[in-house]
């Protein structure tokens, strides 16, 4: 039997009730009640390639790629990263702070705003789909022949090779925002092919496993199917 039941049955024998109570009340009373928790459960892992990403992109990326403008950013911010409204904006004004403002390659890239809003759509559309359309410049779809002729009116191809391999003054833009283009900026973001001498941006070449690196890609493909 409980020592502390044990007591009270010997102290009910042999002393009046109202002192029993309060012996009661001394040996229970002041017990603590069990803790429940109300913890909220663990959210569970996110099931997608997308998903997992945006967890991965918010431990390693958002430290510089900021949103939303934001006085600490370091790098360009990526919502819409790819879209066309994204690629727009970017080309009216890439040295604004929400794009190259606050990295090495400020004033490396003149603003378009001078072609007018039309034409600066059409630049925008091609380098967009160019995610789609990984080929040569001479394989790419009839579609974007128009843009492909804009980009070269406008002295685009003056820093911008359309050539697979080929290194040129600014980003080789075959494949522009293709999973290969993007793997390939992860991994060596200060290469030839990439922002050379103009980077800032660390590589996730050996911070990345080959999974990790399929996740962050799919978050930022997301990004231009999200506009």
């Amino acid at each position: 039997m409980n020592r502390d039941l044990l007591w009270l049955w010997v102290a009910l024998a042999v002393l009046p009730t109202a002192v029993v109570i309060g012996l009661a009340v001394e040996l229970f009373g002041t017990r603590e009640a069990p803790v429940i928790s109300t913890a909220a459960p663990p959210e569970p892992a996110p099931s997608t390639a997308a998903g997992r990403g945006a967890v991965l992109f918010r431990q390693q990326c958002e430290g510089c790629h900021l949103p939303y403008n934001s006085i600490r950013a370091k790098a360009p911010r990526l919502d819409g990263y790819l879209s066309e409204s994204w690629l727009f904006r970017m080309l009216e004004n890439p040295d604004d702070a929400a794009f190259f403002g606050r990295t090495k390659a400020k004033r490396g890239m003149d603003s378009y705003r001078a072609l007018g809003e039309g034409k600066v759509a059409v630049l925008a559309a091609f380098l967009a789909h160019l995610r789609e359309s990984d080929l040569p410049e001479s394989a790419l779809p009839a579609q974007l022949q128009s843009g492909r002729e804009l980009f070269k009116q406008a002295g685009c191809d003056g820093c911008h090779s359309l050539t697979p391999g080929e290194a040129s003054p600014a980003p080789n833009l075959a494949g522009y925002g293709s999973d290969r283009w993007l793997r390939g900026m992860l991994a060596d973001p200060g290469g030839a092919l990439y922002y050379g001498r103009h980077n800032d941006m660390p590589s996730f070449g050996a911070k990345l496993g080959a999974d990790q690196t399929s996740d962050v890609v799919a978050y930022l493909q997301a990004q231009a199917r999200s506009r």
